[in-house]
């Protein structure tokens, strides 16, 4: 039996209220389990892409992201932070390759995550809080195509990869 627009509705309402309850209570210090959801649920269907869908998108962090695949998914300028991210996350496969503006604070990058050729300008990455994984500069960010305001720990990619240059020069 589907249910009717109004059933929908009233559903989507209650969804809305629920993840702004669990924001006030991980505001407040409530550690949130986070929710299992499969990829036709949390991505809408466009001509070419997909897009998160909006009720989730301020949410990201209260779902279970570590078996999500983005291929296709327009992700450029999302909040990732304190999101498990795992390995089907893969830049080269998001769609346009297009990262921009996007925030990684707390997020667990693996070095085998391929950045080269993603777009990542405007990105904020910071290393996560976790101590059983080993927090690592994700050697394919050289290849990534990133400007003066992408940063890693608060600190420039420019800087940091300027700051590299001259050490390999001096020796």
């Amino acid at each position: 039996m589907m249910a009717d627009k109004g059933t929908k509705k009233e559903a989507a309402e209650m969804l809305k209220a629920a993840l702004g309850m669990m924001k006030q209570l991980h505001g407040k210090g409530v550690k949130i389990d986070k929710i299992k959801l499969k990829e036709e649920e949390l991505f809408i269907k466009k001509k070419d892409h997909f897009i998160i869908a909006p009720i989730y998108k301020d949410a990201l962090k209260f779902i279970d992201l570590k078996d999500i695949s983005f291929n296709d998914v327009d992700v450029h300028g999302v909040d990732f932070r304190g999101c498990n991210i795992g390995e089907l996350f893969r830049p080269q496969e998001v769609f346009n390759k297009d990262l921009r503006g996007c925030y990684f604070d707390k997020v667990y990058i693996s070095t085998w995550i391929n950045f080269a050729g993603v777009d990542i300008r405007g990105c904020r990455f910071i290393e996560d809080d976790d101590p059983k994984t080993i927090a690592m500069f994700n050697y394919t960010f050289t290849g990534a195509i990133y400007d003066e305001t992408t940063t890693y720990n608060g600190i420039s990619f420019a800087k940091i990869f300027e700051a590299a240059k001259q050490s390999n020069e001096s020796k």
